[in-house]
């Protein structure tokens, strides 16, 4: 059975609580909230006050509920962003972390929604989901990673307001708020040939047939080979693991190819080398398209920007409750954010003149970063339980990347 569970620690405060806090009452703050010209300035200030002590935040969405019943504030007050999601686990069965879930609960809160977390486990009634989730007051929905797509598909979505964050929903039309993969394999590329190194290989994950940012990711990669100047190979090698893992495969490519450096998706192949003798990055250097630096691991490349995504993907959902654009829409909208740079240990700068590398200073490919560029200090790290782990991700400092060509192969 599915699990809806709101997070009642994070329950945002309501006008009952400013008022209380103000000493005035409901009315008062509406009247403030609607014509302050009409408010003596000294119980604005109490209002004002009560309103930054406590965080709180005008629900949009009451005057969008009131217009469609009367005496509707208890609703109002219960209206709710849901994020949908499967449970996602490790190879070993360990239930995974997802950072999304965190802070899409503290954006609701200073958005002045609820939040529910919906969980969605094989054999579910979709009927009785749809159910509980209007009962709960959900106006909006978020999409996160969904391996059962079949129960999605049977779900009335048309009550909400619907966003993804996450290709597995790709069909369904929502909104959507996400990683520019095209962005970060191209600037991934870019990086590894400003470097030094010349004979760069893929190594990709096939996911479901159509799945759109494999495509992206292998038309960056040929895009930046063919199109950036330099004595490198105009062409590399491109390893598949088709839909599961393939160590013993993916390391025979490895050592059959004469590459100086691995460009893959998941962090579980720098592992995979290291176990079985290959020294990164003295023999093979690695980079990481979306996973590096994930949970203490030295990988250099890029990461999601999730704490942008989230703010992104809250707001939008926020915009088409507040415009009542519910359920599938014809012509979904598509936001794209850029990656975030990690500087781990394995991508080092190559000598002028030598096969040799060395650990450079210079943080994204030679990119003047704004602001701090995250670094790896701490050692090569483990990180067993990520082999699947490729849409988990955490938060951290923005570099500037470097723009992808207006038309490249794969882009949107």
């Amino acid at each position: 059975m599915s699990r809806i569970g709101s997070v009642n620690a994070l329950r945002a405060p309501t006008i009952h609580d400013v008022a209380r806090a103000a000493g005035v009452s409901i009315s008062t703050v509406s009247l403030a909230q609607r014509q302050p010209a009409r408010v003596k300035s000294s119980t604005l200030a109490r209002i004002q006050a009560a309103v930054e002590k406590l965080g709180y935040v005008r629900n949009s969405s009451a005057s969008v509920l009131a217009s469609r019943s009367g005496g509707i504030s208890s609703l109002a007050r219960r209206s709710s962003i849901a994020y949908v999601k499967s449970r996602i686990l490790s190879p070993e069965g360990d239930q995974l972390p997802d950072p999304l879930v965190e802070r899409i609960a503290q954006e609701s809160k200073r958005m002045g929604y609820g939040f529910e977390l919906v969980h969605l486990d094989p054999g579910d009634n979709p009927r009785a989901l749809q159910r509980q989730m209007l009962a709960r007051g959900v106006v909006g929905v978020v999409f996160g990673p969904v391996k059962d797509t079949a129960l999605v598909d049977a779900i009335d979505w048309a009550p909400f307001a619907l966003v993804r964050c996450n290709n597995d929903t790709a069909h369904i039309g929502a909104q959507r708020v996400e990683s520019d993969v095209f962005e970060s394999a191209w600037r991934v590329t870019q990086n590894v040939l400003e470097r030094g190194y010349r004979k760069p290989g893929l190594s990709l994950f096939r996911h479901a047939k159509g799945f759109e940012d494999d495509v992206r990711r292998l038309g960056a990669f040929r895009s930046a080979l063919a199109d950036s100047p330099g004595k490198h190979a105009r062409s590399g090698p491109v390893f598949e693991h088709p839909g599961v893992w393939r160590r013993d495969a993916f390391l025979r490519w490895v050592r059959e190819h004469d590459i100086d450096c691995v460009i893959c998706l998941s962090v579980v192949e720098y592992f995979w080398m290291v176990e079985a003798g290959i020294r990164v990055p003295e023999e093979i250097a690695m980079v990481s398209m979306v996973c590096a630096g994930e949970e203490g691991n030295p990988v250099t490349g890029c990461y999601e920007d999730f704490a942008q995504i989230t703010v992104l993907a809250f707001q939008l959902c926020d915009q088409l409750v507040r415009g009542r654009a519910h359920g599938l829409l014809g012509s979904p909208r598509s936001i794209n954010v850029p990656c975030l740079w990690f500087e781990g240990i394995t991508l080092p700068w190559k000598r002028r003149g030598s096969g040799s590398a060395k650990r450079g200073k210079r943080a994204g490919g030679g990119l003047r970063p704004a602001g701090r560029v995250r670094t790896h200090s701490s050692g090569v790290g483990r990180v067993e339980r990520w082999a699947s782990g490729a849409s988990q991700r955490r938060s951290g400092a923005r570099s500037r990347p470097r723009k992808p060509p207006a038309a490249g192969v794969g882009a949107e």
